[in-house]
């Protein structure tokens, strides 16, 4: 067999193990003594929500998976939050899924979620009872609120 058929015929064998893999639980180990644990799965995501994202599984099953609580737009929309380091409550007003303005007395501060989610984007999510979603992405990106310039 010449080297060009073998390169070929490995390049086939990681693409059917690598889809393999992609099908398998991932193991989520918890934090201390209990043992335990929850299995994790990957999705894809198609759009973002308020506080969900509308992913498919590897089978291309749609599946509604909640954003990581701080990432919601529910539970911070209009509301004024007491942060438990800070003398003076910050207001948030949203203005999409990703965007919002956060005002302190009368200073205002433009910010969206980096990074940015994307169509296509692999993300990893837990087993969890969210509301209308069993899934919760666990924030591998390490996503947040940050200031940017309109």
């Amino acid at each position: 067999m010449n080297s060009q058929r073998r390169i070929e015929k490995l390049e086939l064998e990681v693409r059917i193990l690598s889809a393999q893999v992609s099908k398998l639980p991932v193991r989520m180990k918890g934090g201390g003594g209990g043992g335990g644990g929850q299995s994790g799965r990957p999705f894809v995501v198609v759009s973002q929500e308020n506080d969900y994202l509308v992913c498919t599984d590897m089978n291309d099953n749609t599946i509604n998976v909640a954003k990581p609580f701080m990432l919601r737009r529910t539970p911070f929309d209009d509301e004024e939050i007491a942060y438990l380091d800070g003398p003076t409550p910050v207001s948030y007003s949203y203005t999409s899924a990703s965007t919002r303005t956060a005002t302190v007395d009368e200073a205002e501060e433009s910010q969206r979620v980096t990074p940015s989610y994307y169509e296509g984007e692999q993300i990893f999510a837990i087993p969890v009872s969210t509301g209308d979603t069993k899934w919760m992405d666990i924030n591998t990106c390490g996503r947040f609120w940050a200031r940017y310039s309109v």
